[in-house]
């Protein structure tokens, strides 16, 4: 998350074991601090989808703002202590831009509480400060991932790679929060699964698997092209815990959809441990995944669609996990960054 440096006053500079250390420990701090807040969103989340009293003064926006405000006091007191040490430690500018926004975001969200009411449905998700919220959110849990590129060696143990990993799942997760009513993971109309729902209804469900497998794909994609052996158990990780995050937002009733997503994120691991080729992993990922997920929603709810929708579906959704690796994959940050895999070309 950041480099840290001696100041120019002092003639000695510190152990490179220290240096380690500190950056290590900034993204360990971020990891656990944008989880907080990510929590938050959840539960006010869940909060808006139960019909929860609304307002801004709820537990939930407490939860929310009490872990934005807590890590933002933290990294400050902790910067002041590095200086008085002498230890300039350059601050990642994202992350930095993240805080800002996000500040001005909960003081524009009280605003426009206080101006037109609380947003309900859709609303709530689409409303412009919230919007400025999710692209704070955004920059601020990916600085652990921006810390690990610079750092060469991130993914060769958990260790190491953990906050980066969180810092993955929780922008999945928060991608897939503000985008629910697109999503698969979180069931708004179980009905558009059953018999006879019609066409619109059936495409938004069918668009809802696409969009979660691009979100999901996508974070394969993307880890794997800069780290082609991340540890074992990241899309575990990634995968599992956005799926019980979005299935949170229903109180749960969702749980058992859970787990085949997690069971997709497990054969993604599995077969990148080894060595198999991107484009295989990216389409063959989705594909099992929903086959699976549609298995197991015909068992637990009743899935009333024809062969031909529910096979159409399993192909699609590896479609676009094969298209995500025909997508330029952006340069890695720093020149220590694991170089991409040339299988994602």
């Amino acid at each position: 998350m950041a480099v840290t440096t001696r100041s120019p006053s002092l003639t000695s500079d510190p152990p490179a074991g220290a240096v380690e250390r500190a950056r290590r420990a900034d993204e360990a701090t971020g990891a656990f601090f944008s989880t907080w807040v990510v929590v938050g969103l959840f539960v006010d989340g869940w909060a808006h989808n139960a019909g929860k009293p609304e307002d801004f003064w709820t537990p939930w926006h407490a939860l929310l703002y009490s872990g934005f405000l807590t890590g933002m006091v933290t990294f400050g007191a902790v910067e002041v202590v590095r200086r008085r040490r002498g230890l300039v430690v350059p601050g990642d500018r994202l992350a930095l831009a993240g805080f800002g926004l996000f500040a001005v975001g909960g003081a524009a969200d009280m605003a426009w509480h206080t101006a037109f009411g609380v947003e309900e449905d859709l609303e709530a998700l689409l409303s412009p400060s919230h919007l400025l919220l999710m692209g704070a959110g955004l920059l601020i849990v990916t600085a652990p991932v921006r810390g690990a590129l610079g750092r060469p060696g991130a993914a060769r143990s958990w260790a190491g790679f953990a906050p980066a990993a969180v810092g993955v799942t929780l922008a999945v997760a928060v991608a897939s929060f503000f985008l629910q009513f697109a999503s698969a993971l979180h069931v708004a109309d179980p009905g558009a699964f059953a018999a006879g729902a019609g066409d619109g209804r059936q495409a938004l469900a069918v668009v809802g698997v696409l969009v979660s497998t691009a979100f999901l794909s996508g974070a394969v994609v993307w880890v794997a092209s800069r780290w082609p052996a991340p540890p074992a158990g990241t899309f575990t990780l990634v995968f599992g815990a956005v799926a019980v995050l979005m299935a949170a937002l229903g109180g749960l009733d969702e749980l058992v959809l859970a787990v085949p997503v997690a069971g997709g994120g497990a054969l993604a691991d599995a077969l990148l441990a080894r060595r198999r080729d991107l484009r295989l992993v990216a389409t063959a990922v989705p594909m099992a995944m929903w086959a699976a997920w549609l298995a197991t929603y015909h068992a637990t709810r009743g899935l009333g669609w024809p062969a031909e929708l529910t096979g159409g579906t399993v192909v699609l959704a590896g479609l676009v996990g094969y298209a995500l690796t025909l997508l330029p994959v952006a340069a890695p940050v720093g020149a220590t960054a694991a170089a991409p895999s040339p299988t994602a070309r």
